[in-house]
């Protein structure tokens, strides 16, 4: 893996309730190619992940979302998990920082039932996404991941956003 991702500000946008498995292996993907991510959450700075059947660990965020720009970050990724994916539709700010990265063509990565955020936020017009069949679906920018094998999923989207920041840098 290169490290193309390096000098990119990427964003993860999660609420109480996010699938632990899925945010935690792509911070682990994203921090051994050089590249930090920044956890934007709503309400709280302290998120309570979900592992599997239960509550997991608990996770300091970096900035809250009602304070969030688009325009200040280059990739934005959302872990699922149905708690967090509720949550997060309470809020029109929800919709405004996802809306932000779609209106303005930067990547956007978005996991299992947290696929459900693009129909709330009218993104999902004409858009293919992931699906029990295939596991990890391209759309331009989007990226959507189904599944439970998290690592192997993980792995795919890595080499899927390395190529796009390198076609975006020879643009």
């Amino acid at each position: 893996m290169s490290n193309n991702l390096s000098q990119e500000k990427i964003a993860i946008l999660a609420a109480n309730g996010f699938n632990q498995n899925e945010m935690t292996s792509m911070q682990r993907a994203l921090q051994s190619c050089g590249a930090g991510a920044k956890v934007i959450a709503m309400g709280n700075t302290l998120l309570q992940g979900w592992d599997i059947s239960g509550w997991g660990h608990s996770f300091v965020a970096d900035q809250l979302l009602n304070e969030a720009l688009a325009a200040d970050y280059t990739m934005l990724i959302i872990p699922g998990g149905k708690r967090s994916v509720e949550t997060l539709k309470t809020t029109a700010h929800t919709k405004r920082f996802l809306r932000g990265f779609m209106d303005m063509n930067k990547q956007v990565v978005i996991f299992s039932d947290a696929v459900e955020l693009l129909a709330h936020c009218e993104c999902d017009e004409g858009r293919k996404v992931a699906s029990e069949d295939e596991a990890v679906i391209v759309d331009g920018q989007l990226i959507t991941v189904s599944g439970t094998d998290v690592e192997s999923n993980v792995s795919m989207v890595m080499d899927e956003l390395a190529g796009f920041t390198s076609m975006q840098k020879a643009a």
